[in-house]
């Protein structure tokens, strides 16, 4: 006796979505009354126009117009731009992307370019960013008064790679910047019980917010 094999049964069709997002509905709809016999072909109109649009649905996500937004302009938005199109939204602000920027940096490095702000504290800190992982903390302190000379430290925990930190740190700060960088291990817990053995309110009293306590360096330790 033969044996059958039924075809497996082709999976629902996703309805269509509520704001046009998808380009093959534009295509559909205008298809008028051609529609009208196709759930008795299993849709197979529906398919076609799904084929035909599929190669221009990255394009259409760019110039749709969504609500209260123009078309192209998600292209120029560093929170919403697609992942793939971040390099070229990156270069109207001197970003370059390098290996070591993920699309969380990326989008950071866009929102607020370093090269703008070459050699300030908060561009180093965003530079440094790039090679860290966990909090991905940086410590900088001036050295002196005038500009230029910075003392940059990150967690030895959190730098797989002190010298390729200090790389990047050199090729993004001016020239003339006094580099002092290394990776340490940070201050801990006991370090702080041992400073301020007394009582919590006397380590509150020295310290406005706790992001003061968690850049503190061993050297300032009391």
């Amino acid at each position: 006796m033969p044996i059958v094999i039924e075809p497996p049964e082709a999976p629902p069709l996703p309805p269509p979505s509520e704001d046009a997002s998808n380009l093959w509905e534009l295509v559909y709809e205008a298809m008028g009354f051609h529609r009208d016999d196709d759930a008795a072909t299993g849709y197979q109109l529906r398919a076609l126009c799904e084929c035909l649009c599929d190669p221009y649905q990255d394009i259409y996500d760019l110039l749709r117009e969504r609500e209260g937004q123009k078309g192209w302009a998600i292209l120029f938005d560093p929170d919403e731009c697609p992942a793939r199109w971040l390099p070229y939204l990156a270069q109207y602000v001197g970003v370059e992307p390098t290996p070591e920027m993920g699309e969380e940096q990326l989008r950071l490095e866009i929102k607020q370019p370093s090269a703008w702000r070459r050699g300030q504290p908060a561009a180093i800190k965003l530079v440094a960013q790039r090679t860290l992982t966990g909090s991905k903390r940086v410590i900088i302190r001036p050295r002196t008064p005038a500009p230029g000379n910075h003392y940059i430290r990150t967690l030895l925990a959190e730098t797989p790679d002190p010298e390729r930190t200090r790389r990047i740190l050199r090729e993004n700060v001016p020239a003339w910047e006094l580099l002092d960088y290394e990776a340490i291990a940070g201050v801990a817990l006991v370090d702080l019980e041992s400073a301020w053995p007394t009582s919590l309110e006397e380590l509150e009293g020295e310290f406005t917010t706790l992001g003061e306590i968690e850049d503190l360096l061993p050297e300032e330790l009391p």
